[in-house]
């Protein structure tokens, strides 16, 4: 499943200046501003995608809501096929697995995760069965 970094407009160049004045080593008294915490990047990167949203990430998944608390992102995903109630586990170990690895690999969200931040992904699935993914912390 290919996860809801396809609308990487406003959260690619939040996430890229996030990288960036956590890598900036200097400080200039002189033009001296305060850069954004990471936590304000989410959230005005959460309040722009908002806008595009709903979008669909696959075939059976769509992004309904996207939120920011502190520096974690909240995706709530709808999923149009049921899964079998004995088959969740599998299904969410599944998508834990993918999100881990996805989110990892990419430059913008991995830079992210490793500052500090985080991305849940919640769920529910056409039965209404929900369920969870967290990926706090990249290699």
């Amino acid at each position: 499943m290919n996860m809801p970094f396809g609308i990487r407009g406003p959260l690619r160049l939040a996430l890229a200046v996030a990288a960036a004045s956590g890598a900036a080593g200097g400080f200039d008294p002189l033009h001296a501003q305060r850069e954004p915490t990471l936590a304000e990047l989410a959230a005005q990167a959460a309040e722009q995608l908002r806008a595009q949203l709903p979008q669909r990430v696959d075939e059976v998944t769509t992004l309904t809501n996207l939120t920011a608390e502190g520096t974690r992102f909240i995706y709530e995903m709808a999923i149009s096929a049921p899964i079998p109630r004995d088959r969740l586990e599998a299904a969410r170990s599944a998508i834990q697995a993918q999100n881990q690895t996805g989110l990892c690999a990419n430059a913008e969200s991995g830079a992210f995760i490793r500052r500090g931040g985080s991305m849940r992904h919640i769920y529910t699935e056409a039965g209404g069965a929900r369920f969870e993914t967290l990926v706090a912390a990249c290699p």
